[in-house]
């Protein structure tokens, strides 16, 4: 058997169904291999970074690990910043690179180079993978692979990297004489040294029962299917409000009274508001970044239980060094735990005072603040009602920036939707080709991918994949002909001086584009608001609704100098009267 083979019905094995590529020399035998085997679909884009988050996107929606490959040189270093992505959300994404033949391989430290274009990928990759490893002895391609889909799966989530030279790809092999992994003291020192401590259940138990005032804060990888159900019994059974990170947004039914939205620096006041104003928070996976502190720690942590859970060791002792109670296990164990704790010791527990106080605020908030900025141009208002009149279930991509939070908070989310974001490290251009594959993959789903004018354009060459395949997908841009993010800052911290984001700022007729790539385009205007949307929520075919912006439009933010729950624009002092008034009065003088 060729090595090549053996390595795609290994894949094959896993239950992965595609792999994503862009051809090259270096990897020409893996993909005669994939084309052999039949069962494997290989799918080909216009550009690496297309694919690459094509198999995060893929890894984030259906919590498999998935199999992106390409060749050597300039398309591997392309990749860096989509392994990055990877690895910042732990992401399980194995990338297999073709590499040029062992003889050529440089060995030389003072020379810079020896095969034509050849790029040493591993060592520039080692800090942004959990295992990353260029095979050179054939001997070892069963052991290498089976510890890269064991690391990728198992305890934090990270992506894997593979380089394999040509001449070893095209080698024929006794697969049985192969070594696994499996038997190797390597793998049984690996398990033992990651045996977590024994938890004190009844500690936590007893924290519960003494708090007034609790939430769940849940992150990323609580939004696995098995984390999801458990979750929402432990806060519908308690009434335990939750409050999520931009990552868990749809984990739990939008109207849901114990749902509270996101806490971040931008957006969501109420949810803030909760978490602040909270005596003991249940931290699922999240490292509590500054994205969620703020600068100002030590107001957060003040007069709070943080009961603390992640996978990560490291992660438990990141920003907030003295969280009072930390647990070192995997999300899933914990709360299936704890709640097995709960109810066979029939513990009684019900914070439906703390939680509707959360609602009254929500609810004010609402009226003061959102409901009068009911208008046609508004994005949180269309996307709410685009939410109401689309009949199938919803799959939301964001690109990044304000278009991404004001699309996170503004869609209803229900069980069977999906908003997917790139994350922690913001990258730009993920929208489109994510979009993509989750039209591939979710053909009974609507799928809508969320951008702006600047990096609407950083991808462009994939609507060609898109009308190519006639995939119907519904882009919407958010048009406010400048540098959104940048242009606030500038207006925050440099008097207005908008060089760039609004000065010499320019972006293309985007009518004139879409008919250029024949996709349908539509456009808000005052008066044809609802019809537009109707046609909008029931499409066959890719099409772009743009929706325009002032160039001075904001959202609410934090200021670096102020508490999480002190956005700017500043709330009236008759409004935060009000919501003190809620949180300090007692549940029965509130209804009276």
């Amino acid at each position: 058997m060729k090595v090549s083979d053996y390595i795609i019905n290994f894949i094959e094995n896993k239950w992965t169904e595609f792999i994503f590529s862009v051809s090259g020399w270096m990897i020409t035998n893996l993909e005669d291999s994939i084309f052999l085997n039949k069962k494997i679909k290989l799918i080909s884009v216009k550009h690496e970074q297309a694919w690459a988050f094509a198999a995060e996107w893929y890894a984030k929606s259906t919590w498999k690990t998935w199999i992106a490959m390409w060749t050597s040189w300039p398309w591997a270093t392309n990749l860096v910043t989509w392994i990055a992505s990877a690895f910042f959300d732990s992401t399980p994404v194995i990338y297999i690179t073709g590499q040029v033949n062992t003889h050529e391989i440089t060995i030389n430290s003072k020379v810079r180079q020896t095969g034509f274009q050849e790029t040493d990928i591993v060592s520039i990759t080692q800090s942004i993978t959990k295992f990353s490893h260029q095979i050179k002895d054939v001997n070892e391609i069963r052991y290498i692979l089976e510890k890269s889909f064991f690391l990728a799966n198992n305890w934090r989530k990270w992506p894997i990297l593979i380089d394999i030279p040509m001449n070893i790809q095209k080698i024929q092999i006794d697969a049985n004489n192969l070594i696994s992994y499996f038997d190797s003291e390597e793998y049984k020192k690996l398990i033992n040294s990651n045996i977590c401590e024994k938890i004190d259940y009844n500690l936590i138990i007893e924290k519960l029962k003494e708090s007034k005032k609790p939430i769940i804060l849940v992150w990323w990888w609580s939004k696995y299917i098995n984390n999801k159900k458990i979750i929402n019994s432990i806060s519908n059974n308690y009434n335990i409000p939750i409050v999520s990170s931009l990552m868990w947004l749809d984990v739990i039914n939008y109207d849901n009274n114990n749902y509270i939205w996101m806490i971040w620096s931008y957006w969501n006041r109420e949810a803030n508001i909760a978490i602040m104003n909270s005596d003991l928070i249940i931290v699922l996976w999240s490292r509590l970044d500054i994205r969620q502190t703020w600068a100002l720690k030590d107001k957060f942590i003040e007069n709070k239980i943080i009961i603390h859970i992640d996978i990560d060791k490291n992660e438990l002792w990141y920003n907030i060094k003295d969280t009072q109670i930390k647990i070192n296990e995997d999300i899933e164990i914990f709360l299936n735990n704890l709640y097995s704790e709960l109810t066979e010791n029939n513990i009684y527990l019900n914070f439906s005072e703390w939680k509707n106080k959360l609602l009254m605020i929500k609810n004010v908030l609402y009226k003061e603040i959102k409901i009068k900025d009911n208008w046609y141009n508004n994005p949180s208002i269309i996307f709410s009602e685009l939410s109401k009149i689309i009949s199938k279930s919803k799959i939301i991509i964001n690109d990044v920036w304000q278009n991404q939070m004001i699309s996170s908070t503004s869609f209803k989310l229900y069980w069977d939707d999906q908003i997917l974001n790139s994350w922690w490290l913001w990258s730009m251009w993920f929208s489109i080709p994510a979009s993509i594959w989750a039209a591939f993959w979710n053909k009974d789903s609507y799928i809508i991918c969320i951008n702006w004018d600047w990096w609407f354009q950083m991808n462009i060459q994939e609507l060609e994949t898109i009308i190519h395949h006639n995939i119907p997908i519904l882009i919407i841009i958010l048009n406010n002909n400048s540098l959104w993010m940048v242009r606030e800052f500038q207006d925050s911290y440099f008097e207005w001086r908008n060089i760039w984001t609004v000065i010499w700022y320019s972006c293309p007729n985007l009518m004139k584009l879409s008919k250029a790539y024949w996709l349908d385009y539509y456009k808000i205007w005052k008066w044809n608001y609802l019809n537009t949307l109707i046609k909008c929520s029931n499409i066959n075919k890719p099409t772009i609704l743009e929706i325009l912006q002032s160039p001075k439009s904001s959202i609410t933010k934090v200021m670096y100098w102020n508490n999480i729950d002190n956005q700017s624009p500043e709330l009236s002092n008759k409004l935060k009267e009000k919501i003190k008034t809620i949180l300090n009065k007692n549940e029965k003088l509130l209804q009276k």
